[in-house]
Order: C-alpha cells, then structure tokens, then sequence
C-alpha cells in the first residue's frame, strides 16, 4: 500500500511538471499589444521593453517613444520582469504599447503582482509629451486609489483604432525588484479581483480555525507536535497573508526599520523558526542521530533569530546582501526538513513526510534554488496550482493528528499489555511464594526435623550436628537472597550485587563481566526486571543441581541485539525434563513476556543458557 501511494505521488509529480509556453497569445505587431473583441484577460510580459539604466532626467528628452523603443531591452518570454537588486538601483522602467483594433473604446485594466515591487508610477505618451496616469505604493489607503484592492492596478481607456503608450516606472526597496504583468477587460479583472479577495479570506479563516483546533487539542492533551505544528501553520498563515498584501496597509513603527517591503522576509524567517519545534517532535521517533539533529535544528533557529533581529531592527545596513540571506536560509531549512523526511522514508518506511513536504516545498525549493546558480529551466517548470492552500493545510495538520491517533491506539494497547503482564507477574509471583514455601517444607523443615532426631540420641554426633544446621542457616539464606528486590537500579548494577551476595554463601564462585559498557541500562525497566529475575532463577538452578565449580556472566552487544551468556562447569541436565519444573516455565514465562529469546545448551561438562534481547529500535544501534 506505501509502494501505490508512493508510485502515485511521484506520477502526480511528473504530471506537475509541464511546459509554461502559452497557447493563448495577444495579437501582436513589432511588440505591439492588439485588443480585439475576442480578448478578455492576459499576461504581457513577453510584450514589452524594459531598462534598469533609464533615469528620470531622460524623461525630457525629445522623441522620447523614439528613444524607448531603441534603448529599452525587449522581453522574450512570459515569465517575470527582473529588473535588478534594490541595493543597485530602487527603479526599472517598462515600456509597452496597446492597439485598440476594435469599433468600440475599450475599458481595460492594468494590474501586477507586488510581492517584490514597493510601487508603480505610470505615464502615458502623446505626442511627445508626458501624462501622468496613476501612482499606487504598498501604504496608499484603499480609498485614494483607483479600484479599492491590494494589488497595484488602475485603468487604461483607449479608443477606438487608437494607440495608447504606456509608461512604468517600478520601485523597490529591498531585495529583487520583480514585476509580473496583467492586462484584462475592466469587468473581468473586478471579477478576478473579488475571487482573489474571497480565495484569501478564506484561506487565511480556514488556516486560523486548523491552528486554533491543532493549538486547543495540543494544550488540553499535552501533546507537544499537535501545539508545535499548530504554530507552524500559524507561520504558514502569515505568509499567506503577505502573498494577499494583507502588511501593505499597516502603519508599522518608525523606531523599527521594518515596513511593508521587508516584512514579507520577517515572516519566512518567522516560519523558518516555527518549524524546528515540529520538526524535533516529528522526527523523534524516527532511527537517526537524535543529539546531532537537535544541534543542527537549534543552530539553524539561532540564525533564523538573528535574521529577524536584522530585519526589524538595522535591516536599511544590511539591505544588499538581505535577498541572498532570505533565500539561502529559506533553501537551507526547506531542504532540512526534507532531507530528514526522506531518511524516515528510507529507515523507517514512513512515506507520509516526504510525500506531504514535496507538494509544500518543491514549488518553492526548485526555482529558488535554480535561480542561486543562474540555470534557466527551459520553459519547465514545477506547477502546483492545482493543490490548493487549504489541501496542504490539512495534508500538514494531518502528519500530527495521525500521529496523535497511533499514540492513543498504542497507549491503549500498553495498557491492555501492562494489565497482562501485571497478571502473568502475579502469577509468576505466587508460583514463586509456593516454591520458597516447598522448599522451607521440604528442605530446611527436614534438615531441622533431622538435626532435632539427632539431639534424641544419646551419643549426639556434633559434627554432623553442625553440619546439618549450617545446611539449614545456607538455605535460608539463599532462599531470603531471592526475596530480595532491586527494582530501582540499573540491571549492570544489580546483576554485580546480586553475583556479590551469591559468591557469599555458595562454593560456586560467580564471575560477571559486561562487555557492553553499561548499554544495557538503555532497556526499558520492564524489560530490565524480567532478565534479571531470568538470571536470577538460572543462578539458583546452578546451585542446586549443577554440582559446578565456577558459572560466568557474560554481556554482549551485537550489531542488532544484546546477548546474556550464563555458563558452569558442572555436570549438565536434562533439557526434556528440566523443561517441566517450575523453574524453568517461569523462566520462559517472563521471556515472552518481554519478547525475549532463551537458548539453552547442555552437556557433561557443563551448561550454557542464553537469553538474546532485540533493540527496542534501531537509535540504540550505535
């Protein structure tokens, strides 16, 4: 099923990757803009002349369209109009002419994206001179502008089978000044509008109840992923908001060198910030170095603060090398998260990271990271259009509430394997308490129950009187060293003190080496308990039966698993019929219980048992 989903993501990838070359053309003549009745809405930029090295004096020169048509440099494609850096040059210029070949005057309206343009100023030529048509910047109110929108746009009026020349003159006062040019019909351009409004008042309310209800459920269930991608969307909302122009209209602080240019890099870095929190919860349980990812994580949020520290505060120092820095800690983050979403595809097959975060961040990785080297993308291009904002809301949300989800299922299935272990502990306990009480019956009761035969006699035997009472004194004392817990100390420490009691009483001599280096103590508690109430049982069954001289305890780790070695030298057993006593079930007992292995080999001249214990995950492998 995670071969389909991943086979279908990658064909939906491809089916991203299509040409930008537009079918659908304006009627042009030597880069002249044709309007026939047919037209209704589309992009110029392929139609016009630009120059960053125009000034404003050459604004008074005579045959001026002369001078624009022969310096300007022509646009031969569609994409964006790059008119260089802010820190070279806070103006470029554009040029272009419209034909109205039609009977009737046609009312039409111009418009560009101003995500990276602070204002436009416009002229129209007639004759050779110049009229001044319309000046839009992000900060003029709604209300003194030609259509009450965000975007820069005001209306062109041309007559018919007349000629209307248009002059631009793009701001920009920090980082790259980019325009990206419109030309609709009046009327299809306010339809235009109201949907864009209404598309991004949507999103923005839809993305806030997402946060609202990921932030709420986070603090009620103290689930730290749930609250931290709450705030990561929130991040994601803000830029949502400046990609809707949302900041052009706030009156920002004037002690602050943030404004609506730049505010819309304080929110990428914002982001940025907001993402590492998610980022460390949703990766901690994935099989890879946790202490190396939370340096890099904190390092690249430390970097990300000082980037908004620039910003708000001594940004106008900084303004040319901004862009580069937005961009490179943009890239670097993006390429962060999917790195390590790609890692939990490849070591712990979870596809749903890579899959979610490709569809949110190649749209934005690959064009940036092409134009870092200058490499043009030949007319191709990543197109995402068709995923909307509010799907990659809910595609994000969902990596934390499905995550949310497996948590629940798996601590209600902890519970219910805790009360069945709790049961099978218990019954292991009084299985126990019977055999400590069998053996006070049948082994000290009748040692004393001997040595008080004895005392009847007339002629007592001390020695053997002795030695009867000593017997019954070592069997109570094996017997209560048994009883004795060590539930709070780590397993090394507690297989030492309990080899050290042992080699008290017994003549057998216990030799324990940990060749893991106290790895071991990375086990979970339960699992800690079992094995050593495991090696406890095969230490007691050494003594009684085994008739051996020395008995080692060996710990080592291997590539995939820890292994428990219990060897002695004394004179074997009966697997087949030491399979049956109480001993040895209890011993298998407490191993399924803790998904443990036990081996046991024996032979004339001496016993190995074995107990083999799988890492819980693959982060303990080193």
């Amino acid at each position: 099923m995670n071969r389909l989903f991943l086979g279908f993501s990658l064909f939906i990838s491809l089916m991203a990757c299509e040409s930008k070359n537009d079918n659908k053309k304006l009627v042009t003549k030597h880069n002249l803009i044709v309007i026939s009745d047919a037209f209704e809405s589309q992009k110029i930029n392929q139609y016009v002349k630009f120059s960053t090295n125009f000034k404003e004096v050459d604004l008074k020169r005579k045959n001026l369209r002369q001078y624009l048509l022969k310096n300007f440099t022509p646009k031969l494609n569609n994409k964006e109009i790059a008119l260089g850096k802010a820190s070279d040059s806070n103006y470029g210029w554009i040029y272009f002419e419209i034909f109205n070949q039609t009977a009737h005057k046609q009312n039409l309206t111009f418009e560009t994206d101003h995500i990276r343009c602070d204002g436009i100023e416009a002229y129209t030529l007639q004759k050779d001179s110049l009229k001044h048509l319309a000046t839009i910047k992000r900060q003029t109110p709604l209300t003194e502008r030609d259509y009450p929108i965000l975007t820069f746009a005001f209306p062109l009026k041309i007559e018919p089978k007349d000629t209307l020349k248009v002059l631009l003159r793009s701001e920009r006062y920090s980082g790259i000044n980019v325009l990206d040019l419109t030309l609709s019909r009046e009327k299809k351009f306010i339809e235009n509008s109201q949907y864009i409004a209404i598309n991004g008042i949507f999103q923005i309310s839809f993305t806030l109840v997402v946060v609202f209800f990921l932030i709420s459920f986070g603090v009620i269930f103290r689930h730290k992923l749930l609250l931290y991608n709450g705030f990561f969307i929130f991040g994601i909302m803000l830029g949502i908001a400046a990609n809707f122009y949302f900041y052009d209209q706030i009156d920002f602080p004037k002690i602050l060198t943030l404004n609506q240019s730049n505010v819309g890099s304080l929110v990428m870095y914002i982001t940025n910030v907001l993402y590492h929190p998610f980022g460390k919860q949703l990766v901690k349980r994935l099989p890879i170095n946790q202490r190396r990812y939370h340096l890099w994580a904190n390092m690249l949020t430390i970097l990300n603060v000082l980037a908004i520290f620039g910003i708000v505060f001594i940004h106008d120092r900084i303004v040319g090398w901004t862009p580069f820095l937005y961009t490179y800690l943009t890239l670097i983050n993006i390429l962060w998260a999917l790195y390590h979403a790609l890692l939990a595809a490849i070591k712990a097959r979870v596809y749903s990271y890579l899959i979610i975060f490709s569809f949110a961040f190649l749209p934005i990785t690959i064009p940036n990271f092409l134009a870092l080297f200058n490499i043009q993308a030949n007319g191709y291009t990543l197109d995402f259009s068709f995923i909307s904002t509010p799907i990659l809301i809910i595609a994000l949300a969902y990596l934390s509430i499905n995550n949310f989800r497996k948590e629940l299922i798996s601590k209600d299935n902890s519970e219910k394997n805790v009360n069945l272990i709790r049961k099978n502990i218990e019954a292991i306990r009084k299985s126990e308490i019977e055999n400590i009480g069998r053996n006070l019956h049948d082994s000290v009761g009748n040692t004393l129950a001997t040595a008080l035969g004895y005392l009847n006699l007339k002629n007592v035997d001390v020695h053997k009187m002795e030695k009867l009472l000593t017997d019954s004194i070592n069997e109570v004392r094996f017997l209560s060293h048994n009883l004795v817990k060590d539930d709070e100390r780590p397993i090394r420490e507690k297989i030492e003190s309990l080899v050290n009691r042992f080699n008290d009483f017994s003549s057998i001599t216990f030799r324990f080496t940990d060749f893991s280096e106290e790895r071991i103590n990375q086990l979970e508690l339960i699992k800690q308990n079992s094995i050593y109430m495991i090696i406890q049982e095969v230490m007691s069954n050494i003594i009684k039966h085994s008739k051996a001289s020395e008995a080692y305890i060996q710990i080592f780790d291997y590539q995939n698993s820890f292994q428990i070695n219990i060897e002695d030298d004394g004179v074997g057993m009966n697997t087949k019929s030491a399979s049956n006593g109480i001993g040895i079930q209890n011993i298998y007992k407490r191993a399924e219980l803790s998904n443990l292995k036990i081996i046991i080999d024996s032979t004339p001249n001496g016993t190995s048992f074995i107990i083999e214990i799988p890492y819980e995950n693959e982060s303990n492998n080193h």
